[in-house]
Order: structure tokens, then sequence, then C-alpha cells
């Protein structure tokens, strides 16, 4: 499948060079925010694999098979549900465990998020000792947790993702109005 991400996802991802190659060699560039983001330079080397600036300190979780970070369709609709709760793309973070897996610890050291959003993973494959049944609002580690299905199964007309996404609707509610 052949995605094409909007030119202000595309602008957003290579806002800042986090290598520069000079006179043939490969640098690390010495932007404070690449520093302060990503905690050790071998993951500051890798390609980008999340997108948002973080200012809300909201992290989503998304599983995507077919993208690297998220797809379109996939933007598209998560763009839709942040708008009802007055955010943007800008204040979160959201990362593909099915393209780049990391675990809990690792994004909560990197992202300090407040709330943390998973679509289609659940909290053990991101390596945390317990499960969350769908749209429970769970706190854990000063953070707050909603699971939810996949956002290719809410993204839908059908009635069963018509019900799935008011489910989801009043668990972030919830989140939102703490």
């Amino acid at each position: 499948m052949n995605n094409k991400l909007p030119d202000f996802v595309l602008a957003d991802l290579y806002r800042n060079n986090i290598v520069s190659i000079k006179d043939g060699k490969t640098q690390l560039n010495e932007n404070k925010k690449d520093k302060d983001v990503l905690e050790n330079s071998s993951a500051v080397a890798e390609k980008k694999w999340f997108l948002g600036d973080n200012k809300k300190r909201i992290l989503i979780i998304i599983a995507d098979e077919n993208a690297a970070i998220v797809g379109d369709e996939n933007l598209t609709f998560l763009s839709k549900i942040l708008a009802a709760f007055n955010c943007t793309l800008a204040d979160v973070v959201i990362t593909n465990y099915a393209a780049n897996a990391k675990t809990f610890s690792f994004l909560k050291r990197n992202f300090h998020p407040q709330n943390v959003f998973l679509f289609g993973v659940t909290t053990k494959q991101v390596q945390l000792s317990f499960l969350i049944p769908n749209y429970q609002v769970q706190a854990y580690d000063n953070c707050l947790f909603v699971c939810a299905p996949a956002l290719s199964e809410l993204n839908g007309d059908s009635q069963e993702a018509k019900i799935e996404k008011s489910k989801l609707w009043i668990s972030l509610k919830k989140v939102f109005e703490k």
C-alpha cells in the first residue's frame, strides 16, 4: 500500500534535522530539542519513529501494520478526536508499536506522559505488568491510561464502529475532564 502523508505531517517529520552530513561524514545535529526528547545518541541516530510535539504530554500508541508512524486515514481520524478535546497533533506524540516496538518505560523516560492512549496495543505489549479492559480509565505511574481497539476498527460508519466510538468518547471525556 502506498500511503501519502499530508504536507503538514511531512513538514513536522523533517522540521529538525537529526543527522547532518558534512564533508561526507555523518554527524549528530547539535539541536537541543533532539537531545532533550531522546535519551541516548543511538536512539537519536535512528529514523524518526514518532510524530508530534507532545505539548500536552499525551502519548498515543497505535498498531498500524501499513504505516511507519500513522496512515492518512488513521491520522485524519485521530485529528478529529483530538480536535473534539481542543487538542492538535502538536499536543500529542504518536508512535506505532507495529513498526517500532518500544516499552512503556522507554516511552515514559522520553516523553513524560500524563495520559496514554493505546489503540490496538495492550499494556502487556509495552511491558506493563497488568491488563486494562478497553475503555476503562486506569491510573498508573502518574498517568491515566485508556486502551481501545485499533484505529481501523473505530474509523468507520458501521453500527459496530459507531458503538465503539461512543464508548471511546465516554472514556476520553473522563480523562480530559480531570
